[in-house]
């Protein structure tokens, strides 16, 4: 089955997500950012003992691999910044297409690291499908939903690097980096 078109063939879109403003969640939500914190999500939805080996799995492309830490050094930073760090599985249906964690660490020092996309991997050959944009909508969608008005991202200046992807999405350079790497953020409507 195409990734964008249901079992009819019929073409889907990848639904846009909005903050978390109802109190109701939808008769049936098509947001597919599994642990949304809509009644569609469900307990499978977050990194699980039955789907974590799945998730160690997702490669990036070869020429990223050197911009983006792997899955599993990923999940091991969200163990170690506990209830801060957002994990997320990213899925079209049953099929895994990437991983996105968000931070959300309001007392951190550092401002950069209070609301921000933290790790952004999406499977190579589900790349150019708006997994990506979907998955940073989801950080957003939950930035918005904790009262954030801004979220940040950090990515490395490099040929195969992701800065025209966040430029793309309205990230802006703010001039600043940390460790090397280029700090851009993005104003919540």
């Amino acid at each position: 089955m195409h990734p964008r078109r249901g079992r009819k063939g019929r073409r889907r879109r990848i639904s846009r997500l909005v903050p978390h403003q109802a109190t109701v969640a939808p008769a049936f939500c098509q947001c597919r950012v599994v642990g949304c914190g809509h009644d569609c999500a469900s307990a499978a939805g977050k990194v699980s003992p039955d789907n974590v080996d799945a998730a160690c799995r997702l490669k990036v492309r070869p020429e990223q691999e050197g911009v983006v830490a792997p899955v599993v050094r990923s999940l091991a930073d969200a163990y170690a910044h506990g209830e801060a760090a957002w994990p997320r599985l990213i899925f079209d249906g049953d099929q895994l297409v990437g991983f996105v964690m968000g931070g959300f660490d309001p007392d951190s020092p550092v401002d950069a690291f209070r609301c921000g996309i933290w790790r952004l991997n999406i499977a190579a050959e589900q790349q150019g499908r708006g997994y990506g944009r979907f998955a940073v909508e989801a950080v957003c969608a939950e930035a918005s939903h904790r009262g954030q008005r801004r979220v940040t991202v950090l990515w490395v200046p490099h040929v195969h690097g992701p800065a025209d992807f966040y430029l793309r999405l309205g990230f802006r350079p703010t001039g600043e980096r940390i460790q090397g790497q280029i700090l851009g953020e993005l104003a919540l409507t």
